[in-house]
């Protein structure tokens, strides 16, 4: 082979990987996670975008998506690309922003917290939440300045009382309670106001470091204080701070 002929197959194969960079990049997606204000009902929860969607959002929009291996925040009036920049600490949430681990308040709302993992599960809070097949949830409370007697209260069978030591935030699912999926139990502890109804959605092996299926699973069973954890824990900040990669 002469030195010609090899200088032009390597330009051939550079070429061929080139456009195959560049197909891959078209086709790759954005997922959304959710969307609040007037054009909420335009990006659905679960929907995949390409990553060259642009969003035009109005006043009291935000949108928030999966993209580049982290959680971006778009918040309206404005035009985004979806793989652009973000303003730096935007969090989509009707309410105050809750970030994982911390205490963080929006104006004049009530500074709250988040657990530190996905699957931690807030006893102060009703609603779904998705539990590996196999395992039970762990529990998680914002304060943790006293002890307390949790009982956990399933639809059919006995109930459960746990001592919740001081200074722990978290609590393993007592062994003796079996989790099945789409179970609904009824958790009260020593001071609370009202028992919380919970549900719980098991979940077949959903790789840990694979954020686009845990929020999929999310989504999909409508866990969604569980969605929040994931977003806030994977935010990706506006290098520049500057208003998203848009005009305003």
């Amino acid at each position: 082979m002469t030195g010609q002929f090899k200088a032009k197959r390597l330009t051939q194969f550079a070429l061929l990987a080139f456009m195959a960079g560049e197909v891959s990049y078209v086709a790759a997606e954005v997922l959304v996670l959710r969307s609040v204000g007037p054009s909420a009902r335009r990006y659905q929860a679960g929907q995949r975008l390409p990553d060259s969607t642009s969003f035009t959002l109005r006043p009291g929009d935000a949108i928030t998506v999966l993209a580049g291996g982290g959680t971006r925040t778009f918040r309206g009036p404005g035009t985004y690309s979806a793989s652009g920049p973000v303003r730096a600490g935007g969090f989509a949430s009707a309410g105050p922003r809750r970030q994982a681990g911390a205490t963080r308040g929006s104006g004049d709302a009530p500074a709250v917290q988040r657990p530190e993992d996905v699957w931690q599960v807030d006893v102060t809070q009703g609603g779904r939440a998705c539990v590996p097949t196999g395992r039970g949830p762990t529990l998680w409370r914002p304060t943790a300045d006293q002890a307390v007697q949790l009982t956990i209260t399933p639809a059919t069978g006995a109930a459960r009382t746990v001592t919740w030591a001081r200074g722990q935030k978290t609590l393993a699912w007592p062994s003796a309670l079996p989790v099945s999926d789409n179970a609904t139990y009824q958790i009260s502890w020593t001071g609370a106001a009202s028992p919380v109804r919970l549900t719980t959605r098991t979940l077949d092996a959903v790789p840990a470091n694979n954020l686009e299926a845990l929020a999929t699973a999310f989504i999909t069973n409508q866990c969604r204080a569980q969605l929040d954890v994931l977003i806030a824990k994977n935010e990706l900040a506006d290098a520049g701070g500057a208003p998203g990669g848009g005009s305003q």
